[in-house]
């Protein structure tokens, strides 16, 4: 008996304490979605709803740790606070609002996001990362551009925009995501790009207008695997909350994003009237530096093509005429490319833009040719706008601009 428990004494010395001689245990992963929505604005009473869509979804079960759902809410008159949805047992649902950031927080600006992210990972630590980032938007161009631009004719439009230049103004931003009423402040999309992109993210969702933007995307290509976007403007309902988290939780990747565009692009073509307007794509973003290389060559051996085009025969996605500047990119490089070229480019055009959705009109506009992304076409009185154009990545690297 002694020689038994002399034998056992020496094996206890050999093998280690607990399991690990299986191997080192596996962190288990956590998928979180943060729901950013910049509603301080005149979206709040839409946002609101969207809120309660969120709800009347699928929500995370409390006891599953690996579903971490965070809805960062800034709403016309309320504190701005960072909240966790969870359900219990029961099926009803919970909510936690884990910091309180104050009535007079100003979502859009670099330092809020970068305060939203930072918490929203120190509370859940997550493995895997989705966002939705809700709020106004216009893609690329200059902050206060869009909404300050009202008259038809190019000079005026001018006078009314702000400068771009870093000798007029050192702060300019070149891209703007999300609106504070309050303070007007717009998120420049370099920014947004920056600070998001110190943690990399899985898809990234855009309910803004003009999300679809190739000037966006391509800003955004390195910080995240999948972007879903509308070319043109988004109506006011944006996107279909209540079967959104289903997907973003439990169909992760390619199949769920499809499906939420595929419920997009439903939702709005069942409406009626004007409000059946809806364009919606999903973007590989691992095939956007392919993209903007045949762009990029196209545009090379055909500027002189390229720069007799007619503004007017592409196809738009903008319904207010004064305000064109944006234009389908797959029509607007049939318009000046060869043939062979304009094959390349949608067998590039199709590597990205891996889903598709579009009603036949947007607010009035026949939607003729859809790529799912869009694109600028310089005017030269656009003095403004061009230089604030030269200075986004996409044209430096595509050189539409020189």
């Amino acid at each position: 008996m002694k020689k038994i428990l002399r034998i056992l004494s020496l094996l206890l010395l050999v093998v280690p304490t607990g399991c690990d001689w299986l191997g080192p245990k596996a962190e288990p992963e956590v998928n979180m979605v943060l729901v950013y929505l910049a509603g301080n604005n005149n979206l709040s009473s839409y946002i609101s709803n969207n809120i309660t869509e969120i709800v009347g979804g699928y929500i995370p079960p409390m006891s599953n740790k690996n579903q971490q759902l965070l809805v960062f809410i800034s709403l016309v008159g309320d504190d701005a606070v960072l909240r966790r949805y969870c359900c219990n047992k029961k099926g009803e649902v919970l909510y936690e609002d884990l910091k309180n950031y104050g009535e007079d927080f100003d979502a859009c600006t670099p330092d809020a996001l970068a305060q939203i992210l930072d918490d929203a990972e120190l509370i859940c630590h997550p493995t895997h990362r989705t966002m939705l980032f809700s709020s106004h938007g216009s893609a690329w161009l200059p902050s206060g551009y869009y909404s300050h631009s009202t008259d038809a004719s190019g000079a005026a439009e001018e006078r009314l925009a702000v400068p771009v230049t870093k000798a007029d103004y050192p702060h300019a931003a070149v891209n703007s995501i999300g609106q504070d009423a309050d303070t007007g402040n717009e998120l420049d999309i370099t920014d947004f790009a920056r600070i998001a992109g110190r943690y990399h993210w899985d898809s990234i969702l855009i309910d803004c207008c003009y999300g679809g933007s190739v000037e966006l995307a391509y800003e955004l290509r390195s910080i995240c695997d999948y972007l879903i976007g509308s070319a043109p403007e988004i109506l006011g309902y944006g996107f279909p909350y209540k079967i959104l988290l289903n997907e973003l939780f439990n169909n992760r990747g390619e199949v769920g994003l499809k499906f939420i565009c595929q419920k997009y692009y439903e939702m709005y073509y069942n409406q009626i009237g004007m409000e059946q307007s809806g364009c919606i794509a999903l973007v590989d973003c691992s095939q956007l530096e392919a993209l903007a290389d045949i762009c990029r060559d196209i545009v090379a051996d055909r500027r002189s093509e390229m720069s007799s085009v007619k503004r007017g025969d592409i196809q738009p996605y903008h319904y207010v005429a004064r305000k064109d500047y944006f234009f389908d990119l797959g029509h607007y490089y049939e318009s000046f490319a060869t043939a062979e070229q304009y094959r390349d480019l949608t067998t590039r055009l199709d590597a990205a833009v891996i889903c598709k959705y579009a009603t036949p009109k947007f607010l009035g506009v026949s939607i003729d040719h859809f790529s799912g992304l869009s694109t600028y076409i310089p005017k030269s009185s656009y003095v403004n706008l061009n230089a604030a154009y030269r200075q986004t990545s996409w044209n430096r690297k595509v050189k539409v601009l020189e």
